[in-house]
C-alpha cells in the first residue's frame, strides 16, 4: 500500500522538483527522510534526481541537521552556501 504524503509535502514536492531541474547545475539536495520505515523512505525517494541519506542513519542526521537548520517543521529547507561557510537561507 502506497503511503500518501502530508499535505505541505503533497505542495512542496513539485515547487522543489522544479527548482532542482531549473538550478541542477548548481546545487546538491539532499533528501534526509523522516517516514515511518525504510520502506516508504525509499517508495518516496525512488526516481528523485537528488542525493538521499539512508533510512538507518536518518535519525541521527536529521537530529543533527535540525539543529543546524533550525528547522521546526516539514518540509523543511537549509541553504548551505560551502564556499562562504555560511547558511545562507533556513525555511521549516
Amino acid at each position: 500500500k502506497k503511503k500518501k504524503q502530508c499535505p505541505p509535502c503533497k505542495v512542496f514536492s513539485p515547487i522543489l522538483n522544479e527548482f532542482y531541474e531549473k538550478n541542477k547545475d548548481k546545487v546538491v539536495i539532499i533528501l534526509i527522510p523522516l517516514d515511518h520505515s525504510e520502506a516508504q523512505s525509499i517508495e518516496y525517494s525512488k526516481g528523485k534526481p537528488w542525493l538521499c541519506v539512508p533510512f538507518s542513519s536518518s535519525r541521527q542526521v536529521q537530529m543533527r541537521l535540525s539543529s543546524f537548520f533550525n528547522v521546526v517543521g516539514i518540509p523543511a529547507v537549509g541553504v548551505y552556501d560551502h564556499q562562504q561557510k555560511r547558511i545562507i537561507t533556513d525555511w521549516g
